[in-house]
């Protein structure tokens, strides 16, 4: 087991803790009674300076319940706190944003974030003219077929649909039973449909297009 050393800036804040056996995560709590109006950014006092070990940093999370049971979520996504922020005023504060129409009232206690350390690796930059001869293309996802005018993106065995559709998160081979008359807008019993499970390309699909407007 790691020890990391931490400092209280008080003596009534209690020391982080694991709440389960498995738990890979100790909760961090608000240190005082703190107010975050509606749509705004409030960093949130811990009470803690945490010594991360070198070669690791600290993560911060939300909790699964902070955004649906107080409407809050971290700000930044994902805190980080480097090994060199440790100093007698390097306090740990979580950036929390309200995202209802209320304002959101935390008491001092109140468990809003959870802790992970985590390695942390430093590379070197080696410049190179050439990184790789062919480009993978996307967003830097793994795309492999948008859907024009549907919003819908098949990305790896699941296809990610708009919120108001039914099949949000579901494997893709639920959904396409369940689409079972549609191909991306396009009937089944289409040449544009058939064509495109036939030889799986876009432009073939294209081409049987424009046959049937013809």
């Amino acid at each position: 087991m790691t020890i990391v050393r931490i400092k209280r800036l008080s003596s009534s804040i209690p020391l982080p803790r694991y709440e389960s056996e498995g738990a890979a995560a100790f909760d961090l709590a608000a240190a005082s009674d703190t107010t975050i109006p509606p749509g705004h950014v409030v960093l949130v006092p811990t009470g803690l300076v945490i010594e991360v070990p070198r070669g690791m940093f600290l993560g911060i999370f939300a909790r699964s319940s902070t955004p649906l049971k107080r409407g809050l979520m971290v700000a930044n996504g994902v805190g980080i706190v480097d090994p060199d922020y440790c100093g007698p005023a390097d306090e740990v504060k979580i950036a929390v944003l309200n995202f209802t129409a209320n304002p959101v009232h935390l008491k001092a206690g109140d468990r809003i974030a959870q802790g992970v350390f985590l390695p942390a690796t430093r590379v070197g930059w080696e410049e190179v003219d050439v990184v790789r001869t062919e480009s993978r293309g996307g967003a830097s996802v793994s795309c492999e077929r948008a859907c024009d005018g549907r919003n819908r993106t098949k990305r790896r065995g699941r296809l990610w649909v708009p919120e108001d559709d039914g099949f949000r998160g579901e494997p893709a081979e639920r959904q396409n039973r369940a689409r079972s008359d549609e191909t991306c807008g396009v009937p089944e019993d289409s040449p544009a449909a058939r064509a495109e499970r036939s030889e799986g390309g876009t432009e073939t699909r294209n081409r049987a297009r424009s046959g049937e407007s013809r």
